[in-house]
């Protein structure tokens, strides 16, 4: 009996003549109850936790929800406007309201003219370049030293660069 007591943690000894009422905790008891304590408090906080996710995701779910509804509500006013202004009198008419109008069709400064001016053929790579001259009538020195389509390409450039500007007036 005396190994039991000894192995007890708190343990008390009755005074002979006690009515005694002694508390005997283990340490297995202790750390039993902590364990649980410490369980409890996490599932506790991790409840918590979660709710508060919860809660937060539900904000932004309504936000957006209530972003998603006013976009809705945009995008069907535009389409009204659409159809509104989608017949060509209708466009006439919110045009003529802010100062727009269709030209003439005699009216010459109203019109665009394209012209279609076509591009000589390249010449093939198997021939021979074309030799310039100056202006004293010798041959020019090849200003580049680039052959096939980059030179091609270089040489369509700088005729492009080289062409007068002529806009019709």
């Amino acid at each position: 009996m005396s190994d039991r007591r000894d192995a007890l943690l708190f343990f008390y000894r009755r005074r002979p003549g006690d009515p005694g009422s002694g508390s005997r905790v283990t340490v297995r008891t202790l750390a039993f109850f902590g364990v649980m304590i410490i369980l409890i408090g996490l599932a506790g906080w991790l409840y918590l936790h979660q709710a508060a996710e919860v809660a937060a995701y539900a904000h932004d779910i309504r936000r957006l929800e209530n972003q998603r509804e006013r976009l809705h509500r945009e995008i069907i006013t535009l389409r009204a406007e659409v159809a509104e202004l989608g017949s060509l009198s209708r466009a006439q008419e919110w045009g003529a309201e802010r100062g727009y109008y269709l030209p003439e069709p005699d009216d010459p400064t109203s019109s665009v003219v394209v012209e279609y001016v076509p591009i000589e053929a390249p010449t093939p790579p198997d021939a021979a370049p074309a030799v310039m001259l100056d202006d004293e009538g010798a041959p020019e020195a090849p200003a580049r030293i680039w052959s096939g389509p980059v030179g091609r390409l270089l040489t369509r450039f700088q005729d492009w660069m080289e062409a007068p500007i002529d806009d019709g007036r």
